[in-house]
């Protein structure tokens, strides 16, 4: 039996923030979202830093 490996590097391409949640879209279309609680730092700031995210 053969099995193929494939290494996947995921990649970000936007990240979406509101004010409970921080939402990232890869690249190959999946989306991954956690609650803002888990981010001490950006459970505390402003919608407008909030909305001044980049991807690094």
């Amino acid at each position: 039996m053969n099995t193929l490996a494939v290494e996947m590097h995921p990649q970000a391409h936007n990240i979406i923030c509101d004010d409970t949640s921080i939402t990232v879209e890869l690249v190959d279309g999946r989306t991954i979202t956690a609650p803002l609680l888990w981010f001490p730092r950006l459970a505390k700031a402003s919608e407008a830093e909030l909305n001044n995210c980049e991807i690094l």
